[in-house]
């Protein structure tokens, strides 16, 4: 009897594994951001460093940097060695990493843990989404793409606000959330599969075609333009929660609260767009989905521009969570359907390193806009790169009419 899509999955694979898989997306995207809220009363600690500004931005962002370093080569070894292993490993490294900046006694200690954290992110993200990518395959694999990525929301939504909570407490409490990925690893042992090959998917098109994995030949072409959009959009997305924080203190909302809910906002509309991922692919193509994601935030960064209060901002956070929401997966699912199976570690850390490459870039890029421009400003001209890059591939999706990309 024939399957349906979101049926098809290895006989291994238990409902166990994928809770495994969702809670350890949870731990990736928004890992930076989880002390994003406490950054104010960090810099105030640290006043007397030179450069603070930058900095409280580059202690947000410093895993991004590791990651960028590391996602490929944790893929590769993953490929090598399987991935549960070094999945549990990880996990470890990123409570480990994390959690020193509870008891870092200075600057250098907390940006030496943030880059801990940052290998420990790396191999989360890389090798679950590796793992998603051998398990399901065609309508499945987009279907369990977009829950991944609407974990990696929730768990925005639940550290980012835990966040703004602890840091009532004192900044360096919201350090102890990482500690959750110590439990994570556990389970990981305990449940997951060792996948070899995904079984075939229960229909074809021309959409979504899988790579007879045969000869094993890493498609570089297209990873030439994925690469650079993964890159391009984390650097715009990620001005949120780096400049975020310091753009409500200047319009007089100075509670940590409300920026944790403000960045909450974010994740929570971006839910929609993951968790509905599958049924998007279905009836939109790749360039469109692009165009539409990258519209909508650079609406909602051009509303927080403007805004002179707190309710603006929280609509323009709305806006900026419905362009979010498509867009990790998107990237994803698109480019580790053209890779063989052997390599989709190195696949999926190569994605992995371009999106946290963009957040690592991403607080250099609106640090070096702010000694030209106040920040409002900044963001202002942050969207409106993402809003002409949105109106580009939507031109591209009506002139292509298919998922696949323009060939140069």
């Amino acid at each position: 009897m024939m399957r349906t899509a979101r049926s098809s999955t290895p006989l291994r694979s238990s409902r166990a594994a994928m809770a495994v898989l969702l809670c350890a997306s949870a731990l990736t995207v928004m890992a930076n951001a989880t002390i994003a809220p406490a950054l104010p009363e960090l810099r105030a600690a640290f006043v007397e460093v030179p450069d603070m500004e930058t900095l409280a931005g580059l202690i947000l962002a410093m895993p991004s940097l590791l990651v960028i370093i590391s996602a490929a080569v944790l893929g590769w070894l993953s490929d090598r060695l399987g991935r549960r292993a070094v999945l549990a490993i990880c996990m470890v490294v990123y409570a480990v990493g994390g959690a020193s900046g509870f008891i870092a006694g200075d600057l250098p200690q907390i940006l030496a843990g943030r880059g801990v954290l940052g290998l420990g992110v790396a191999g989360t993200m890389t090798i679950a989404s590796a793992y998603v990518a051998d398990l399901w395959q065609g309508p499945a694999r987009a279907h369990y793409m977009g829950l991944q990525a609407g974990a990696a929301n929730l768990g925005g939504i639940v550290f980012v606000l835990l966040g703004g909570l602890l840091t009532g407490l004192g900044w360096r409490f919201p350090f102890l959330l990482y500690l959750a990925g110590l439990p994570l690893a556990l389970a990981a042992l305990a449940a997951l599969p060792r996948p070899r090959r995904p079984l075939p998917p229960p229909e074809r098109n021309s959409a979504q075609t899988e790579i007879d994995a045969e000869g094993e030949v890493f498609p570089l072409w297209r990873a030439a333009w994925i690469v650079p959009l993964g890159l391009s959009m984390m650097t715009i997305f990620y001005i949120l929660p780096t400049r975020l924080p310091f753009q409500m203190v200047a319009l007089g909302i100075t509670s940590p609260v409300a920026a944790g809910f403000a960045l909450a906002m974010v994740t929570l509309f971006g839910l929609p767009g993951s968790l509905g991922y599958g049924w998007l692919r279905n009836r939109l193509s790749v360039l469109a989905i692009f165009g539409g994601s990258l519209a909508f935030l650079g609406l909602g960064l051009i509303v927080i521009a403007v805004a002179t209060e707190a309710g603006a901002i929280f609509g323009g956070a709305i806006l900026c969570g419905i362009g979010f929401g498509a867009m990790i997966p998107n990237l994803m699912n698109h480019f580790l359907s053209k890779v063989p199976a052997g390599l989709r570690g190195r696949g999926a850390g190569l994605v992995t390193a371009a999106v946290f490459g963009g957040q690592f870039l991403s607080p250099l890029a609106s640090g070096f806009a702010l000694q030209a421009m106040p920040l409002g400003t900044a963001f202002g001209v942050f969207g409106a790169v993402s809003l002409g890059l949105g109106l580009v591939f939507g031109l591209a999706a009506t002139l292509v009419g298919s998922s696949e990309p323009p060939r140069a």
